[in-house]
């Protein structure tokens, strides 16, 4: 077998080839499997039918009657010890050699043996495969993912407030959803002050109250009107003078 992880092959001039272009697919197929074995076990195979269909999968009658008289022709004849006559490939023969001259190379510039690399390679450990989203399996991320999704697909939680412990619902929820506060809230300083009639003179400018507030007693000296406090005094001031008088 051969040490080398892979089989460098260059499509443009295996495919380029006239001889191979003219090949039906079937027999290209067969064609460059071929190749691959023969790269596998050092770059020969024997010229035996029966070893070479064995090694391709085919029936021996089918390799000779069908593959047998294309390729053939594309191969050269070599002599193997202990096999004798066998079958090989020119250019698969450069480029195994290129090939086993670069690994001897890199071993050289490691520092190691032919075989002190073999039983580098032999308990080379294998790499830890990466789990995905280990942390998404997490109970503590799972349970927090669910409430998030849950949260996001709910209308009823207020999702723009700092504290998220109590949802709005009913038909609370609906108010915000519509308008906002509830209208039954009135914020007093935002109301607009009262609009007084044209015709209609300050209490300050008008004769008319002025007069109506002498009668009744009510105006101060100063021309200021009573205050809360003042009314309040000049009714009890009244219930004690009754009082006396009873």
């Amino acid at each position: 077998m051969s040490k080398l992880p892979f089989m460098k092959l260059y499509t443009s001039d295996f495919f380029g080839d006239a001889r191979v272009r003219a090949m039906p697919a079937e027999v290209k197929g067969i064609y460059l499997l071929l190749l691959a074995t023969m790269w596998d076990d050092g770059g020969w195979i024997s010229a035996d039918d029966k070893v070479i269909a064995r090694r391709l999968g085919v029936d021996v009658r089918v390799w000779r009657s069908r593959f047998k008289p294309e390729i053939v022709p594309l191969l050269s004849d070599i002599s193997v010890p202990l096999v004798g006559r066998s079958f090989t490939q020119n250019r698969l023969q450069r480029e195994l050699t290129k090939a086993h001259d670069l690994r001897a190379k890199r071993i050289a510039n490691l520092g190691l043996s032919e075989a002190e690399y073999e039983a580098k390679r032999a308990v080379a450990p294998a790499k830890p495969v990466k789990q995905k989203h280990a942390q998404d399996a997490a109970p503590g991320r799972a349970s927090k993912l669910a409430r998030d999704k849950a949260a996001s697909h709910s209308p009823a939680i207020a999702q723009n407030s700092e504290d998220t412990s109590y949802p709005v619902t009913g038909r609370a929820a609906g108010q915000t959803e519509r308008s906002g506060p509830s209208p039954h809230i009135v914020d007093a300083a935002a109301l607009p002050p009262r609009a007084m009639a044209d015709d209609e003179p300050p209490p300050a400018e008008n004769p008319e109250l002025q007069r109506r507030l002498v009668a009744d007693g009510l105006k101060r000296p100063g021309g200021k009107p009573p205050s809360l406090s003042d009314l309040v005094r000049d009714l009890t001031r009244g219930e004690d003078n009754a009082n006396r008088k009873g």
